[in-house]
């Protein structure tokens, strides 16, 4: 054979042998999508047949997209009554929480872990009008031995249905991932689909209602019309702020899904810090995650409530939410009550900034245990 013949016959042997290498590579990222898409799937049906806190905001979400480590969620029906705020835009808490659950979904969707939250912040930029369709975008940037930290994003739709080209939340969610969690979540990944799917629906969730039939099961309260003038609100957060959880006074929007919160006395703190606003919650089965603790995204909410509350009573109302960070450092079991202390550390002619402390209450001794802690910047109300 001449040279460039054995040359000609050597470019066609590589050439055949990278086709098929990108075949087999293709059909493996096929694979791999479709796996992706099946666990965050999974992951979202469990959210939906959950009795506790995600199924109450899961009911109306649709998974639009899921690769490994990436998925898009739709919430067609926009900021419903149970998501929505005073002034009839989605909620600070409703939108974290919300963002809590996807990023959770882009988790599972890597084939790991759901985990434990660590740290959720959370930049608030847009509202979300009422009705109007939004999206939620999360993807997992790093995943550690212990740790890991997913970026999730709030899409809001325009007049036209067309997605807004600046996110109208942006989260950071850091989550421990616990070397059990890991263990049995790598041995479910690793089992058929239609076995994990039939043991969890004859064993799990055979007593418990789809997504949106759970949602009309559990929704408390419901959205009441107000005036969205600053003087309005700030005499609605002022009553909040002193008659929360009495019967004269029922709480707006997604207020009303932190059941059996209460205004209570203020106690000195350990720092001798006093407090401008305290609450009680009681921690009931349906704040609580599938663990049977106190859901992430519920603490969020109660932050969020109690850091605006803390401003109106101090005489400062505050605009919106621009930016929330909570620290969790311990779970909070189901029966268990919570109680929320606020400190206003600084009122700004254009920010006030508000520390929120949540604190368990002891079972063998009066003291109380630091729960979580978040750290509130709110706008000045014009």
């Amino acid at each position: 054979m001449r040279p460039a013949a054995a040359v000609f016959a050597a470019l066609v042997a590589l050439a055949a042998a990278v086709a098929a290498l990108r075949a087999v590579a293709g059909r493996a990222r096929g694979r791999a999508g479709r796996r992706a898409a099946w666990r965050a799937g999974l992951g979202l049906e469990a959210a939906e047949r959950a009795c506790g806190f995600d199924g109450r905001l899961s009911g109306t979400c649709e998974l639009a997209a899921a690769e490994v480590g990436r998925v898009r969620c739709v919430f067609p029906g926009g900021a419903l009554d149970h998501l929505r705020n005073f002034q009839g835009t989605l909620h600070g808490g409703a939108a974290a929480s919300i963002l809590d659950i996807v990023t959770t979904l882009a988790l599972v969707a890597g084939g790991h872990a759901p985990g434990v939250s660590a740290d959720l912040k959370v930049s608030y930029a847009l509202p979300v009008k009422a009705g109007s369709a939004f999206e939620v975008e999360a993807r997992v940037l790093r995943v550690g031995r212990a740790l890991a930290v997913v970026e999730g994003r709030v899409w809001a739709s325009g007049p036209g249905g067309e997605v807004c080209s600046t996110p109208a939340a942006i989260a950071t969610h850091t989550k421990v991932l616990p070397k059990t969690q890991q263990y049995l979540f790598a041995l479910v990944w690793l089992l058929p689909p239609r076995l994990v799917e039939g043991l969890l629906r004859r064993y799990v969730w055979k007593d418990r209602a789809p997504g949106a039939g759970q949602l009309a099961k559990t929704v408390s309260g419901g959205f009441v019309s107000l005036p969205s003038s600053w003087g309005s609100k700030g005499e609605y957060w002022r009553t909040f702020a002193e008659r929360v959880g009495t019967p004269g006074f029922k709480p707006v929007g997604f207020d009303a899904e932190l059941h059996g919160l209460s205004a209570c006395a203020c106690e000195p703190a350990a720092d001798g810090e006093e407090s401008a606003s305290c609450f009680r919650l009681p921690v009931a089965p349906e704040l609580c995650n599938a663990f049977g603790m106190l859901h992430g995204g519920a603490i969020f909410a109660a932050i969020d409530c109690a850091a605006t509350a803390c401003l109106a009573a101090s005489g400062a109302p505050a605009g919106p939410t621009v930016n929330c960070a909570v620290h969790y450092l311990s779970p909070a079991p189901a029966g268990s009550v919570v109680y929320i202390a606020t400190h206003v550390q600084k009122l700004g002619k254009t920010l006030h900034f508000v520390t929120v402390s949540l604190y368990k209450a002891g079972n063998r001794s009066s003291r109380r245990k630091l729960l979580a802690r978040g750290d509130v910047i709110k706008a000045a109300a014009p």
